[in-house]
């Protein structure tokens, strides 16, 4: 009866570590995908083939740069959309580390979280 409780407190901390991380994943994709619909906000895109995962932050770039070249967006937008780039890739690149990191890539796995 000694090792019961030592192996209780064990299982509760991994379960709680499993759901802090899975939660931690959640946001991080959540706040990509938020920056990604806040582009489609900026760039007045509302088409359906642009999604927030796969390629969709690519397709974005591409038509800001198109209208970039037909000067309809202003410099303060232009430096507003950039910023806004570089947060939907540092948030997908935080993401993907994430997944990939060693003790994180069973709790990926574990509760079906995937690279975006």
């Amino acid at each position: 009866m000694g090792f019961v409780p030592i192996f209780i407190t064990l299982g509760a901390f991994v379960g709680m570590f499993s759901l802090l991380v899975s939660h931690n994943m959640g946001l991080r994709r959540k706040r990509y995908m938020a920056a990604v619909e806040e582009l489609q906000n900026q760039l007045q895109v509302s088409s359906p083939k642009i999604s927030s995962e796969g390629d969709g932050l690519r397709v974005l770039e591409g038509e800001f740069q198109r209208q970039r070249a037909a000067k309809k967006v202003s410099e303060l937008e232009i430096a507003k959309i950039e910023r806004l780039f570089q947060e939907a890739k540092l948030g997908r690149h935080a993401y993907r580390t994430l997944i990939r990191t060693k003790p994180y890539a069973f709790v990926a796995k574990l509760f079906g979280h995937r690279p975006i």
